[in-house]
């Protein structure tokens, strides 16, 4: 029996031994391949600080990586959105074959899209970053691709024509780049597509592609398309169309449809002989509809040659008979225009309908469009640009005078780009203030010693037309609020777009908040209540009042300026349409809504939630996004929101320099407001008229 216990101690060990060497080490639980797809991306990522990851081994699913999800040993979602991360994505992705979501969205990635992707994947997010080059990656091999998002980057050059294959997508996001070229005839056979976005790039040719994909979303906004808008997109608002050069007259009609004749050896013989018995005849009906075709565009011609003489003559009169009252020299500023530039004018008011009207409501006969355009309606017209001023008077120098913009009684002033060189000393660098998304700002100093800040507006350059920008010049100097920056005047001239505004003279909030300038007041607690509450009025102003309300899409600590009182002007008005392109860092994009930085939904819930975040600087004293601190507290929602409704944590993200004067009643409710605009529902958010109100009865505590 003992010899039985002994034998079977020694064939347990030997056992285990040989079992051991067998199956070898313990392995990790996640697969080795998803371990060293993230080990590579770690490493072309320039090694963040993400929590748990590593250039080397690791467990991302039993050790929960930041940003990683799993089933079971597979890694299934990678959401890195928003981190702040630098460097490219590598060429490892292709060994994630079970990832189904990819979403690296609003950071500062950087490289080419010339890469393999997860075979599997069915969600894609990488826009937002600073991609370039072509579009090189094959998304015509996943073929389970339901999403793609890889706008706001700076893409360029023509699309590959790989869409084939993409049945499942059903959204297709490439706007904001600088894509040129026709639509790849692949487009065509999108069968699921229901929503796609182009706008904001450069491509050309027609969109009858488009005609047949079951659309219920769609902007092509802001490219050189030309052609038609086919019939069965004019559902969609005339403004995911504008920017283009559609015509705005008819279509040709559609060529009939041909009527094959059957296959076949015997039809093929009756054909034959059908075109040989009777050439005399097919002839003869040809020659007659050419004669119908031409006698009746002969007569038509016959017709308008004939308007066109008699317009000419009366036009001849009539111009002698004011010559003595319009000069040629006059200048172009009044609101009168000169009956004999009525006709110029017409052609031009039938050019601009497009931008103004609902493309289904335009008439497709030119005379319509001319009867809509008559001369009493002329006195509204906005002046000409001010190089054509120049040219009209020869050179010689005209001053400066007062225009009002549409129906709004404020009278925005015309400056010379001599008088505001002037006032800045040529936009010297010692007069640059504000080095702003949409232009620098200089302080300036005119003759009859009035401060102003004048924005040159470098980038618009390439986007907008002068006809755009006066018609950004009518919108913003519409704007009649205590606590919105007031625009004073604008100059365009040789193709410099400038804004001149009253001058503010204590900075950003962003600058009393986070910087050490020598001449920064510290903020109080009623002083941030006080600048909370004068930013919410300016939103329910732009909100809840103005009609059409005015969305901003970029609000911030950064365009809320103080003056001398620390009372609140929001500047950076009116440019929501001119954002997309720009270069935005990672602290400008924590303060926009969720909606918009995933699926660019523009609604005046995004400036809420945008408030929110201000909000929240005013109470912690941190910025919206801090790169230098530990990576749970970069985000300042991340970090914050959890700890809005616990009083003592409350009392811990305090800025300690309102610690002792800042009431627990009062900051109790000012972080219920908070919570409230950082909802990631939309629709639970606050209106700004309700807010003003939450914040009018904590500045009453």
């Amino acid at each position: 029996m003992k010899y039985d216990s002994v034998r079977k101690l020694y064939v347990g060990i030997i056992y285990t031994v040989w079992l051991n060497a067998v199956k070898g080490p313990a392995q990790a639980f996640t697969d080795s391949r998803d371990v060293y797809a993230l080990n590579q991306l770690y490493i072309s990522l320039n090694s963040p600080s993400l929590n748990g990851w590593s250039g080397n081994g690791g467990d991302p699913c039993s050790e929960l990586w930041e940003g990683v999800a799993c089933a079971g040993p597979n890694v299934t979602l990678l959401n890195l959105t928003a981190m702040g991360l630098t460097g490219g994505l590598g060429l490892a992705l292709q060994n994630l074959t079970t990832l189904i979501v990819l979403d690296l969205s609003n950071n500062l990635l950087s490289g080419g899209l010339s890469l393999e992707l997860p075979p599997h994947v069915q969600e894609i997010d990488l826009s937002s970053n600073q991609f370039t080059g072509n579009v090189l990656t094959d998304f015509s091999e996943l073929m389970n691709l339901n999403k793609l998002n890889i706008s706001n980057n700076h893409l360029s050059g023509a699309l590959p024509d790989m869409f084939s294959s993409l049945q499942s997508i059903t959204i297709l996001d490439l706007s904001k780049n600088s894509l040129s070229g026709p639509l790849p005839s692949s487009f065509a056979g999108l069968a699921s597509l229901h929503t796609l976005y182009l706008q904001d790039n450069m491509f050309t040719g027609t969109i009858n592609m488009l005609a047949q994909l079951p659309l219920t979303d769609l902007d092509v906004s802001n490219n050189s398309f030309t052609g038609w808008i086919p019939s069965e997109l004019k559902n969609l608002p005339s403004s995911k169309f504008i920017g283009n050069s559609f015509s705005i007259f008819p279509a040709p009609p559609p060529p009939p449809p041909s009527v094959p004749l059957p296959s076949g050896p015997q039809n093929q013989v009756a054909a034959v002989t059908l075109h040989s018995a009777s050439p005399k005849k097919s002839i003869r009906s040809y020659l007659t509809l050419g004669k119908m075709i031409g006698i009746g565009a002969g007569s038509l011609l016959a017709m308008v040659l004939a308007v066109l003489v008699v317009l000419f003559f009366v036009s001849r009169r009539k111009s002698r008979d004011t010559d003595d009252k319009y000069d040629a020299e006059q200048s172009w500023h009044g609101s009168l225009i000169p009956p004999w530039k009525a006709e110029e004018i017409k052609q031009s008011c039938i050019r601009s309908q497009d931008h103004k009207e609902e493309l289904e409501e335009l008439k497709p006969v030119v005379d319509s469009s001319l009867k809509a355009c008559n001369v009493s309606e002329f006195t509204n017209l906005k002046p000409p640009p001010v190089p054509e001023l120049s040219k009209m008077a020869k050179g010689r120098e005209f001053s400066c005078r007062a225009q009002s913009h549409g129906s709004s009684s404020f009278v925005a002033q015309i400056y010379r780009i001599a008088d505001l060189q002037l006032a800045t000393d040529s936009f010297a660098e010692e007069n640059l203030i504000h080095n702003g998304i949409f232009g620098k700002v200089f302080k300036g100093h005119l003759q009859n010693g009035q401060v102003i800040g004048v924005k040159k507006l470098d980038y618009c350059l390439t986007r907008l037309g002068e006809d755009e920008f006066l018609d950004l010049v009518s919108k913003i100097s519409r704007f009649r609020h205590e606590n919105i920056l007031t625009l004073i005047g604008y100059c365009v001239e040789h193709g410099q777009y400038l804004l001149a505004y009253n001058f503010i003279g204590n900075s950003s909030l962003y600058e009393n908040l986070h910087t050490d300038l020598e001449n920064k007041k510290r903020l109080t607690w009623s002083d941030r209540v006080k600048i909370a509450l004068g930013t919410a009025r300016a939103l329910e102003y732009l909100q809840e009042i103005s009609k059409p309300p005015v969305i901003l899409c970029n609000l911030s600590s950064f365009n809320i300026l103080l003056d001398d009182d620390l009372s609140p002007h929001l500047s950076e008005c009116g440019f929501a349409n001119y954002l997309q392109q720009e270069q935005v860092s990672a602290e400008h994009l924590a303060y926009s809504a969720p909606e918009y930085t995933s699926a660019g939904l523009h609604m005046v819930e995004n400036d809420i939630y945008s408030f929110g975040v201000v909000m929240l600087e005013l109470l912690t004293g941190r910025r919206s996004f801090d790169g230098s601190r530990p990576w749970r507290e970069r985000s300042l929602v991340r970090w914050a929101f959890p700890q809005l409704c616990d009083i003592n944590a409350l009392e811990r993200m305090l800025d300690p320099s309102i610690y002792a004067t800042c009431p627990k009643k009062s900051m109790s409710r000012f972080a219920d407001i908070i919570t409230q605009c950082l909802q990631n529902d939309p629709k639970f958010r606050p209106s700004m008229g309700e807010v003003v109100q939450y914040l009018e009865q904590i500045q009453n505590i």
